[in-house]
């Protein structure tokens, strides 16, 4: 295998990422009912910026390098989930948490899909965003 094909997970790892995925989803699906919709609207608005901040790590990684890249992506799931406990009228109250499970949950399941020629994930175990060739 060269090194320049990206490596691939056995079928054994994805359909672990698939249930682990799917079992954080079902986790954190009834909290969304049980909270107000002030916060639920918040963890969810929360979870989009949060995307967006990511998705810009990961377009910045042929310049900051992957092993840098590594740390900010995973250190802003850390710190978005501390700042989750605090009393922040943005952060926290619970939102950073959910906001963080959810795209934990999330990006688990699509990145145990099996990739195509045309699409494939970001090496990441958590990663959700996704690019073409």
């Amino acid at each position: 295998m060269s090194s320049a094909q990206p490596r691939r997970a056995p079928p054994a790892g994805r359909a672990l990422r698939t249930l682990l995925g799917l079992v954080l989803i079902a986790y954190v699906a009834p909290v969304y009912f049980r909270v107000p919709l002030r916060v639920a609207l918040g963890s969810l608005v929360l979870m989009l910026g949060f995307i967006a901040v990511y998705s810009l790590i990961l377009v910045s990684l042929r310049v900051i390098g992957p092993v840098l890249g590594s740390i900010l992506m995973h250190g802003l799931i850390v710190a978005l989930y501390i700042a989750g406990i605090s009393r922040l009228p943005v952060l926290g109250g619970g939102k950073g948490q959910l906001a963080v499970v959810t795209f934990l949950g999330i990006s688990l399941v699509v990145a145990g899909m099996p990739s195509t020629s045309r699409l494939r994930a970001y090496g990441d175990s958590s990663s959700l965003l996704w690019y073409g060739d």
